[in-house]
């Protein structure tokens, strides 16, 4: 992973939840007294596992919990029991983000083989599309004097 794909999985799977957690819970405080907007919180750590690692999920769900149990505590219905149902959902969501993270992340791995497979066979010399790179590599002058780069990453394969 080059360091801009790092650098979007950081903003996407950590940084867009974290500010998602301030809005929910700014709003909340502007509500009133009580816990209004809380609950709302199940869905950041989802969000995290849209675009995050496991890990990463597994961060922004503990930080989401815990931002829940303070501001909770804070407000003046902390104690009651609609509180801990609310952590109690957020720790679940928690554990089905992280297995959801897994998966997409097995899943993106998966694919990205199995295109390489493919791309290595349709290269072989044998097969019947071979002769489209061919011709496409023929055609490289033209292709490069508008800025083609797939002529020259197949060129600099071979």
């Amino acid at each position: 992973m080059d360091s801009s794909s790092r650098w979007a999985a950081f903003g996407l799977g950590i940084a867009l939840p974290l500010a998602l957690i301030a809005v929910i819970l700014g709003a909340d405080a502007a509500e009133g007294p009580k816990t209004a907007y809380v609950g709302v919180l199940s869905v950041v750590p989802m969000l995290a596992a849209v675009f995050g690692s496991p890990l990463s999920t597994l961060i922004v769900g503990a930080v989401t919990w815990l931002a829940a149990f303070v501001f909770g505590n804070l407000a003046s219905d902390g104690n009651v029991a609609a509180q801990r149902v609310r952590l109690i959902i957020i720790a679940l969501v928690t554990l089905a983000a992280v297995g959801a993270a897994y998966l997409r992340q097995r899943r993106e791995r998966q694919l990205a083989m199995a295109l390489q497979a493919a791309a290595q066979l349709i290269d072989h010399p044998g097969h019947p599309r071979r002769r489209g790179l061919d011709e496409a590599r023929d055609l490289q002058p033209a292709a490069e004097g508008v800025g083609c780069g797939l002529v020259r990453r197949h060129r600099a394969a071979e």
